[in-house]
């Protein structure tokens, strides 16, 4: 079969079954939290930490009516190329008391089952209309610079342990402290894609080489993150590590 048919048809199945999903166990509720469109925070929020850090209202559907508008809009999502998402508003669509899907969206954009798509302006319309004409079961206020959740087990005290251990072979031959800034990039799967290391002390001899060679190995190779079905593609996990030399 052509390659190119057979990613269609792969496709194309994908999509049923989101579809087969959604019908197979009716929505009965669906609970929307949202912020601001275009409210200005330090950092992108993603989809993960955007409950634990921005201010929200949150709003409870129950109308069948209404429900059956909102999940119409899944059905034509176009997948987007774009790199980046800053989560302003998020969906719970429940079946029975149970969480059937969720979605995330920034003013452009929504993320659905680990997929970018474009967010439809008539979606985007319909939630700007319930914001304006109902009233917020809940109004959670949080402090924008209250640290983020960290995505590896056991948190990231665990992290630096496990890698302190690792490269101990290579960090007693330093002469002088090491300080390095990583940035990880992650998948759904909690598998690192890429590593990015700045030397921070612009020290390139030959020991410190050799440590960031290994560190970008034991990452790329052996940490397994916690997978997320809601982490935005190719994450990045900002890592401050220092290895202090020997006296």
């Amino acid at each position: 079969m052509n390659k190119r048919y057979f990613t269609f048809f792969l496709l194309m199945n994908v999509i049923i079954l989101h579809i087969y999903s959604v019908n197979t166990f009716k929505i009965d509720s669906i609970v929307v939290k949202h912020a601001p469109w275009h409210l200005e925070t330090p950092a992108n929020v993603t989809c993960r930490d955007f409950e634990n850090e921005i201010s929200y209202e949150e709003y409870h559907i129950s109308d069948s009516a209404v429900i059956s508008d909102i999940v119409k809009e899944f059905y034509s999502l176009k997948e987007s190329h774009a790199k980046t998402l800053d989560v302003r508003c998020k969906l719970y669509l429940y079946s029975q008391g149970f969480v059937l899907m969720s979605a995330c969206m920034d003013p452009y954009h929504i993320l659905y089952d680990g997929v970018l798509y474009n967010l439809p302006p008539s979606l985007k319309n319909k939630i700007d209309r319930m914001h304006k004409n109902s009233t917020p079961k809940i109004s959670m206020k949080k402090d924008l610079s209250s640290e983020r959740g960290f995505p590896f087990p056991n948190g990231r005290d665990s992290l630096f342990s496990y890698l302190s251990s690792e490269l101990n072979g290579i960090t007693r031959m330093i002469e002088k402290t090491v300080s390095l800034t990583v940035n990880c990039q992650i998948d759904s799967h909690g598998n690192t894609i890429k590593v990015v290391v700045r030397n921070n002390d612009h020290n390139n001899c030959d020991n410190v080489k050799k440590l960031v060679t290994k560190l970008k190995e034991i990452l790329v190779n052996d940490i397994k993150w916690i997978p997320d079905k809601e982490r935005f593609p190719f994450e990045v996990v900002n890592i401050p590590l220092k290895f202090l030399a020997d006296d």
